[in-house]
């Protein structure tokens, strides 16, 4: 009995030396697992990693040449909005510089063109006693051309004859030309007193001189260029406004009828006492008839005896008026 006792204690130490063991190799088993799995762990996490990063290296290199040139482009915009910041305050300053040019261009314009003015009117003034004659033959005043115009004036133009003054030159010049024209150049010559020249465009224009080889002399104001320009100007803006209100009658048959009434009164060998209502006539133009007029007069004949008697009767009433009030007012009192 005692030995069988002591064997059951043996054989429960040893089985707890076994469960022991078993339990330390069970241990050490999970711990081998643990640190297995924490190996591959860390392997697994090592590989992912890498690949991870080798697979984003690309994208690391590509973002990084990209951060690279927007650094360079920003650079660039910076340095290009400095640029266009300093240009625009140059063409703010320009334009203020323009304006300021232009208003004084624009005042010197103004300025040149009234000094222009003023010299153009000098000028007249210094030209108004001269007389510029025209188509007189060049040579034909001789040496002495201020003796031969004091002399000639009075033939060609006679009312000079019968002023008590005699005209008086100051000097005379021909025109220069620099063509070859057969046209004789303009003969200016300068009077001593305004009212001479005067006399002789006047006189000119009623004489209406000729040369004994059928040349006509022709006297004109003399003017400078400007002056001149716009003369011919005016001159030429007339005559192409007379020329065509000359087209508009004669496209309107208005001419031919004149024409014709006219002729009808040239031709006629007894002339009307009234040309005016000959005319009106042939051109169709009716007046009032007698028979008209004179029921119009008739009319205003019996309308002016009808205002007289409305008129005196009118007058009878005021003074019958007139002789009741002073009554009134005496039954009154």
């Amino acid at each position: 009995m005692a030995t069988k006792k002591s064997s059951s204690p043996q054989k429960s130490a040893e089985g707890c030396k076994r469960l022991k063991t078993l339990e330390d190799d069970v241990a050490s088993i999970v711990n081998h697992a643990i640190e297995e799995q924490e190996a591959m762990r860390k392997m697994v996490s090592r590989m992912l990693t890498e690949a991870i990063q080798s697979a984003l290296k690309p994208f690391k290199v590509f973002i990084n040449e990209n951060n690279t040139a927007l650094r360079s482009m920003k650079e660039e915009m910076d340095s290009l909005s400095k640029n266009v910041a300093s240009i625009t305050t140059k063409v703010d300053n320009l334009q203020g510089s323009l304006r300021s040019t232009k208003k004084d261009a624009n005042l010197c314009l103004s300025q040149l063109e009234q000094m222009q003015r003023k010299c153009n009117d000098l000028e007249d003034r210094s030209r108004r006693n001269n007389v510029r004659l025209v188509n007189l033959p060049t040579g034909m005043e001789g040496d002495d051309p201020v003796g031969f115009l004091q002399k000639m004036l009075p033939k060609w133009i006679p009312d000079l004859s019968t002023r008590s003054s005699r005209i008086e030159i100051d000097r005379v010049h021909r025109v220069y030309s620099s063509s070859n024209s057969p046209k004789p150049r303009s003969l200016i010559f300068r009077l001593l007193r305004y009212p001479d020249r005067q006399a002789i465009l006047q006189g000119a224009r009623k004489a209406k001189p000729t040369l004994p080889g059928g040349a006509h002399l022709e006297f004109f104001a003399d003017y400078s260029h400007e002056t001149a320009q716009k003369r011919k100007a005016f001159s030429t803006a007339s005559e192409s406004k007379r020329e065509q209100f000359r087209r508009y009658l004669e496209k309107a048959g208005v001419l031919d009828s004149l024409t014709n009434v006219l002729v009808a009164l040239y031709e006629e060998t007894e002339k009307p006492n009234n040309a005016l209502d000959f005319i009106k006539h042939h051109l169709g133009v009716a007046g009032p008839e007698e028979d008209d007029s004179e029921t119009l007069r008739l009319e205003l004949t019996d309308l002016q005896k009808k205002y007289d008697q409305l008129l005196a009767e009118n007058k009878d009433l005021r003074n019958r008026l007139l002789q009741y009030e002073p009554a009134q007012e005496e039954a009154t009192e």
